[in-house]
């Protein structure tokens, strides 16, 4: 709603927003502040305004304004069950909050996936060379995210099963540290 031609900078050291939702405004009070003026047309002019308190009115609109519906991933935990029961079997919409459901679990137990093949990696690799270890590592955690977002896209696409796609990951690292595990008791 401003000019264009005469952009603003404001800073301040506080600010304190304010809804009032009977009047559809949000209030963005600031305080012991500083406006900064750019009147381009003016070849480079600035002008300085100091405040005290300083109101910026916003106008949240018949609805809010742009005010959207929480995504899959800001649901809590029950909010998500509840959702899962609650939606009819649309596949698309379905899949994604199974992806997401899944996709809560299989992340908190990458952690052990991650942390037991570097230390595997770390055991495996010779004393004298330890950045091969450590490049090794980075190389592994590269490619497992790379996993887990390929996989993630094959779930929500449906070329997978949701809990497929989303645990296959940690599936496949997990094998590969028990391999190095095997390979460590034998030598």
């Amino acid at each position: 709603e401003r000019d264009e031609g005469y952009p603003l900078a404001i800073t301040a050291q506080a600010g304190v927003l304010r809804n009032s939702l009977s009047q559809g405004m949000l209030t963005l009070r600031l305080s012991n502040g500083t406006i900064y003026v750019d009147k381009k047309k003016a070849r480079g002019v600035q002008q300085k305004i100091e405040f005290k308190v300083y109101d910026i009115n916003l106008a949240l609109g018949e609805h809010g304004g742009s005010w959207r519906d929480p995504s899959p991933p800001s649901y809590n935990y029950g909010e998500l069950k509840a959702r899962l029961i609650e939606i009819e079997r649309d596949p698309p919409e379905y899949r994604k909050l199974l992806v997401e459901f899944h996709r809560r679990f299989s992340l908190a137990f990458s952690c052990i996936v991650v942390a037991a093949l570097g230390f595997f990696i770390g055991v495996r690799s010779s004393r004298g060379v330890r950045s091969t270890a450590i490049i090794l590592c980075m190389l592994v955690g590269v490619v497992y995210w790379l996993a887990i977002v390929g996989s993630n896209a094959l779930a929500l696409t449906g070329w997978v099963p949701p809990w497929l796609g989303v645990w296959a990951p940690n599936l496949l690292f997990s094998g590969i540290a028990y391999w190095l595990y095997r390979r460590q008791i034998s030598v």
